[in-house]
């Protein structure tokens, strides 16, 4: 840890910390907890110390590093007036085919790190808690990413996760064999698995809304790009599998869309929602 600054220096290191930015080593996740229903292991053994008359307790977990969530406009903010950072833990993904997901946003709950890729490490967005910003002064930092491209998808990562709209009961359950066999699929060295490896992301669209009498979903495989080296059949036979392992619940007709990311307009973009393929959020409607 560096030593610590005072007056002018102070807000001089921290404005040398960006989105992205990490500080890497073991590091003290906290979050807090009702003392009657501690729902982790962590809190479950801090559960017989707390207070049960003052709500929540506080346990702290290790984690293998931080990342600063907060924007950059947020971070140079004079810390007399903005003292504050939000930061998310670093967690380590089995393999290289479980971090090639979380950068084509296949599961929103991690956000890519270029910069990090090679050990690993992804931010886990669903465990998030504030700093002050002194602590980035003191702190080893480390670019998790290099350029304003890298971050402008990083920024995006994260707004997506907290803009997510929950997708209807029967549309989630209607997805569960397709989930299934992209997972079952995707280490595979058949074309199968070659598609998946190479599709960019999912988006599903609705028609006139998810809330509607009868919605039309719009289901679209984004590839990265046409320069992926696999056949236009591989992909076409990619998409009508996908089709068969999805039946529309009452009330839903699906179509289903191929195309290159550089053939994805912005409207249709922002119209879509990203399809969470590791765990879909659940709506009230039935």
């Amino acid at each position: 840890m560096a030593e610590f600054p005072d007056g002018d220096d102070l807000q001089a290191r921290i404005n040398q910390w960006h989105q992205g930015d990490c500080v890497l080593g073991n590091q003290a996740m906290y979050w807090g907890f009702h003392p009657d229903r501690p729902l982790t292991h962590l809190s479950r053994e801090a559960a017989p110390e707390a207070d049960p008359n003052s709500p929540p307790a506080l346990v702290a977990g290790e984690v293998e590093g931080l990342v600063v969530l907060s924007q950059r406009c947020d971070i140079v903010r004079d810390f007399s007036e903005r003292p504050y950072v939000q930061v998310a833990p670093l967690v380590r993904l089995k393999d290289a085919g479980d971090v090639a997901m979380v950068k084509r946003r296949s599961q929103p709950k991690y956000a890519y790190l270029p910069a990090l890729a090679d050990t690993g490490l992804v931010a886990e967005l669903d465990r998030v808690f504030t700093v002050e910003k002194s602590m980035l002064a003191c702190w080893e930092r480390t670019q998790g990413c290099v350029d304003d491209e890298q971050r402008r998808s990083l920024h995006e990562t994260i707004r997506r996760y907290y803009s997510r709209a929950a997708l209807p009961n029967a549309f989630v359950q209607a997805l569960e064999k397709l989930r299934t066999w992209f997972q079952k699929r995707h280490d595979v060295s058949a074309p199968t698995g070659e598609c998946l490896r190479a599709l960019e992301m999912l988006l599903v669209r609705a028609r006139p809304s998810w809330m509607a009498e009868r919605v039309h979903v719009d289901i679209l495989l984004i590839r990265a790009s046409l320069d992926d080296g696999l056949p236009e059949r591989s992909w076409e036979t990619f998409r009508e599998t996908c089709r068969t392992k999805v039946t529309p619940p009452p009330g839903y007709e699906v179509a289903w869309h191929l195309m290159p990311l550089a053939h994805l307009s912005a409207q249709l973009y922002l119209e879509s929602e990203l399809l969470d393929l590791e765990h879909l959020s659940d709506s009230a409607r039935t």
